[in-house]
């Protein structure tokens, strides 16, 4: 009997024993995944403190602004957002800031670098791989991002009149010979140009001095708002003159306050357009090859230039000017959207001018059905129908205005 009740005490114990294991191990378990779990949640909710360490590049750069990055580096661009080139003996402002792309472009024809984002431009500016660059754009993802702010009421310096110079001297004497010479009217006239709008003049046969003789003369400015040279148009044929060592531009340099501007063919189409009094900055090339580098620098001072309109004729000369030369501004503005008129075949800006009656009522109708260049409508590159059609929208529209009025 008591060897019983001694083998059943034993027993019991055991089976404490072992229930305390059971119990120690399920305690243990439970421990190790609440473990996990900690360790889970606190991972996850350090990801969501520093996500640059989950950023894609796309995430990189959209969060990433290239004033942060020039800021690194001690680079401060002007209030034209251009500073001189850091990846080039650079002795003027070469490079031009985009914060809206957090781009940069270097104008620089000698300079290797050309359009950079924030992560190309921390690989060149040290010289590392691309994956080093990542490395620090994304350190950089985690500091308070600097950006452009508008620069509320600013202020203008008080530009002063231009200076009376020995050119002003001068073309004030050909004004005065307009103003007296009926034949020189007359040939504006058939142009359907306005003297009394225009700031033109006329230069006499009989003047000491052959070059522009018989000539409607136009001003070039210089920056300065200076006359600085003259353009010369004959009244009894076709031929037009520059002065030797032609300075300036025609009507003047565009403001920089600008946000569209037209360039013209000509100085005689400019002309045509400018005595409209349009809303729009008007700038005439020297031909369809005449796009020269004072017309790129002076585009390139203009500060909140969002659209360029190129008025080249309706010739093949002219189209495939506004090609190549729109292919040039791009590059120039690959911000800025470049549009072209749609000119009917053969005809230019002037032209059409003398050929209609509701000049204003016509152009707005031009302006107005403009195409981005690369995109133009079949009237500019296809068949002589639709060239025709066009023309006979033109008239049609003219013809409704004329009879509303």
């Amino acid at each position: 009997m008591r060897k019983n009740i001694e083998n059943s005490h034993f027993f019991q114990i055991v089976g404490k024993m072992q229930i305390k294991m059971f119990l120690k191990k399920k305690l243990l378990n439970i421990f190790a995944v609440v473990k996990l779990t900690t360790t889970f949640f606190l991972s996850t909710e350090k990801n969501k403190q520093n996500p640059s360490k989950t950023m894609t590049i796309q995430e990189i750069k959209t969060t990433l602004t290239i004033q942060t990055v020039l800021h690194r580096y001690g680079l401060r661009p002007n209030k034209n957002n251009m500073l001189p080139c850091p990846f080039h003996s650079d002795k003027k402002a070469s490079m031009k800031i985009y914060p809206k792309t957090n781009t940069v472009y270097c104008f620089a024809g000698s300079c290797k670098i050309n359009n950079l984002d924030t992560i190309d431009f921390i690989k060149e500016k040290e010289n590392i791989t691309k994956h080093e660059a990542l490395k620090i754009a994304k350190s950089l993802c985690e500091v308070p991002q600097l950006k452009t702010t508008p620069t509320k009421n600013k202020t203008f310096t008080k530009m002063n009149p231009p200076k009376s110079t020995a050119k002003t001297q001068e073309f004030n004497r050909y004004k005065k010979s307009l103003s007296t010479h009926a034949a020189a009217q007359e040939y504006l006239k058939n142009r359907k140009l306005d003297y009394q709008k225009l700031d033109i003049g006329y230069k006499s046969r009989q003047t000491k001095s052959p070059w522009g003789r018989a000539c409607i003369i136009f001003s070039l400015k210089n920056e300065a708002g200076e006359i600085s040279s003259f353009y010369g148009r004959s009244t009894v044929n076709a031929n037009h003159y520059y002065e030797g060592g032609r300075t300036g531009l025609y009507p003047k340099y565009p403001n920089v306050e600008a946000k569209k501007i037209v360039l013209c063919e000509s100085i005689i189409d400019a002309s045509t357009l400018l005595q409209l009094e349009p809303s729009y900055e008007i700038l005439a090339l020297f031909g369809t090859n005449g796009l020269t580098k004072t017309h790129q620098n002076a585009l390139q001072k203009i500060e909140n230039l969002n659209e360029i309109i190129f008025a080249l004729d309706g010739d093949e000369a002219g189209r495939t000017a506004t090609k190549e030369h729109a292919t040039t501004l791009q590059k120039l503005f690959p911000e800025v959207k470049i549009t072209t008129l749609n000119l009917p075949d053969g005809e230019d800006l002037n032209s059409l001018s003398v050929a209609h009656e509701n000049v204003k009522a016509l152009f707005n109708h031009l302006f107005s059905k403009r195409t981005e260049v690369g995109k133009l409508v079949e009237t500019t590159v296809g068949t002589t129908n639709g060239i025709i059609k066009k023309t006979l929208e033109l008239q049609a529209m003219e013809e409704e205005i004329l009879g509303k009025n």
